[in-house]
């Protein structure tokens, strides 16, 4: 017996991800056998990376106002993650990747306390604890209420 045939859907239509009735005809479904297989729609995968993107860029700037911190993320992140990588393929001592991780992450860190905020990673960590952390800057209102001026949690 077919697995499907008890489902209470049509074969050439189901939901979506996002809970819409779509056509199986334009959104990549084979209907052969009355089994079907949902192929992936890149639209869709490119619609999530942009939203991803969009929230990334949103947190991100009012994160990084100072030029400061600008200048030290600049350097500390291409240190970090394209110097540590670069020296562990390149069969470099692997103090030469310890070094590139630690000095990369150490100018970011330095750019967070001139900015005046704590570090995403030191955020996270915080917000699992149950400790208070400040994820913005002082004179930087990132909430949607413009009432609130409340940066530190």
């Amino acid at each position: 017996m077919n697995r499907w045939a008890s489902l209470p859907i049509r074969r050439d239509r189901f939901l979506s991800m996002n809970g819409r009735v779509a056509d199986a005809s334009c959104c990549g479904v084979m209907t052969g056998n009355r089994d079907f297989v949902v192929k992936s729609d890149s639209r869709t995968k490119r619609q999530g990376q942009s939203v991803m993107i969009k929230r990334f860029i949103r947190n991100y700037i009012p994160r990084h106002r100072n030029r400061l911190n600008q200048f030290l993320h600049l350097i500390g992140v291409p240190l970090t993650f394209v110097g540590t990588p670069a020296c562990l393929i390149e069969g470099k001592p692997w103090y030469w990747a310890v070094s590139c991780f630690v000095i990369g992450y150490a100018l970011q860190f330095a750019g967070h306390a001139v900015e005046g905020n704590d570090a995403g990673e030191t955020v996270f960590i915080k917000r699992k604890l149950g400790l208070p952390y400040t994820e913005y800057g002082p004179g930087t209102n990132p909430s949607r209420h413009p009432e609130s001026t409340d940066d530190t949690k």
